[in-house]
């Protein structure tokens, strides 16, 4: 499964759980993660990579992420349909509607 793949796989189970969930490109930070999750009460930021090339966090990646976690974000690294699925359980019961 490519990245691509896995986006789109993580963006349907979004839509289907009625999350919003936007793709982010950036062109003035470097490093910004891939995907902003929108659920009720709740903002998660995704960075996504490929299950296939074991795809590893930039140096500016590592650096973003850390600031996000220091503002108390939401934030997640993924690389499986597995984690994805893991993802929206652990939200759902986290923030029920």
């Amino acid at each position: 499964m490519t990245e691509k793949q896995l986006q789109s796989y993580l963006m349907k189970v979004a839509q289907r759980a009625g999350y919003l969930c936007h793709k982010v490109e950036s062109r003035t930070s470097r490093g910004f993660p891939d995907l902003i999750l929108i659920s009720p009460n709740r903002v998660d930021f995704i960075e996504l990579k490929s299950p296939n090339t074991g795809g590893r966090l930039s140096v500016h990646q590592v650096n973003t992420l850390q600031k996000l976690r220091d503002q108390d974000a939401n934030v997640h690294v993924i690389n499986s349909t597995a984690q994805v699925d893991a993802l929206f359980t652990r939200i759902d019961m986290l923030d029920p509607y």
